[in-house]
């Protein structure tokens, strides 16, 4: 994807995060044109040569389609996070978003698939607190 000249990838995703913040509106609903804006946002920053924006970008692009109604888009964003930033905090959160919306989205089968994939990769003791709390919150849901 090219950048227009004088937008970085970061600008993009700080814009990206302001919309991503103002998407509810006062009544509750939800705006979908910031969301549109957030996702379009986000996927300018998503090839960004700072991996952990990468990974942050392809979250973010991942829970603006969930707002869409595209989970398979979703599962795909959050699908290159592990692979950009294997065993990272970020690729636990996108991992557990993966599971989640599987599980949501009516794949039972395949979402313990995945929250068995979070522990065996992530269910090491010497994790920080954060972690640990969503490792142990996965295995309840691998039954």
């Amino acid at each position: 994807r090219a950048v227009p000249p004088g937008i970085t990838q970061e600008e993009h995703f700080k814009r990206a995060e302001e919309l991503h913040s103002k998407i509810l509106r006062e009544d509750g609903s939800i705006d979908k044109n910031k969301v549109r804006e957030a996702l379009a946002e986000y996927k300018l920053a998503l090839d960004a040569s700072d991996l952990r924006l990468s990974a942050k970008s392809h979250i973010g692009a991942g829970q603006m389609n969930i707002l869409e109604g595209d989970t398979s888009a979703a599962i795909a964003e959050w699908k290159n996070v592990s692979v950009i930033l294997p065993g990272d905090f970020e690729s636990l959160r996108a991992m557990k978003s993966i599971a989640d919306a599987m599980k949501e989205n009516g794949q039972k089968e395949d979402a313990k698939e995945w929250y068995k994939k979070i522990v065996s990769e992530f269910g090491d003791s010497k994790l920080p607190q954060a972690m640990k709390v969503i490792v142990n919150s996965t295995r309840k849901e691998m039954n």
